[in-house]
């Protein structure tokens, strides 16, 4: 193959060569003496006591967000929370909760079982703009991620109190829909 090679390509072609196998021999040499990777070490939060977590983080993680509303008892291991991590591991819910968070629209979230999703209302919920939007944008990422296994609604909790929701009907705010589902 090289002697159809003008002599320039050939020479780099060699070096190129050369190059490779010395790396594959460093990366040989580097690896045959190590051990196994240690175990990971749980990781300390530096949050102090009290303060919220930073949103996104689910239970296999060492931050995690505070407790949203009323706890509710798993029945079974289908209806069972997802982790934050493996929500967000669906990328149409994780554009639609980069957008409404970074709007600070919410400010953390949880799901409670499959289909029922809290959040906690951020800074911006009552006076920023397109809130309607993007909540229909969520509860619509949100339905996706479940694979539409029945109704999927989004509670909205505001210091420590539930004060409407999104569902396929909509935005739902008022004293009629402040009651937690079960």
């Amino acid at each position: 193959m090289e002697r159809n090679l003008p002599p320039d390509v050939a020479v780099i072609a060699n070096r190129i060569s050369v190059r490779l196998i010395v790396l594959g021999c460093w990366l040989v040499a580097g690896c045959h003496g190590s051990g196994p990777p240690p175990a990971p070490q749980p990781a300390t939060s530096s949050t102090p006591a009290g303060t919220p977590a930073p949103a996104g983080r689910g239970t296999d993680s060492a931050v995690r967000d505070p407790a949203i509303g009323p706890p509710l008892t798993v029945v079974d291991a289908e209806t069972a929370p997802r982790t934050n991590a493996d929500l967000l591991r669906h990328p149409d819910f994780h554009q639609a909760m980069d957008d409404v968070r970074r709007l600070k629209l919410i400010s953390y979230f949880q799901e409670v079982r499959r289909g029922l999703l809290r959040v906690e209302a951020g800074s911006e919920f009552e006076t920023g703009t397109s809130v309607q939007y993007n909540f229909t944008r969520l509860h619509s990422a949100y339905s996706k991620s479940i694979d539409y296994y029945g109704e999927a609604i989004i509670e909205i909790w505001q210091r420590g109190r539930k004060i409407g929701e999104s569902t396929r009907d909509g935005l739902l705010l008022g004293p009629e829909y402040s009651t937690p589902h079960s």
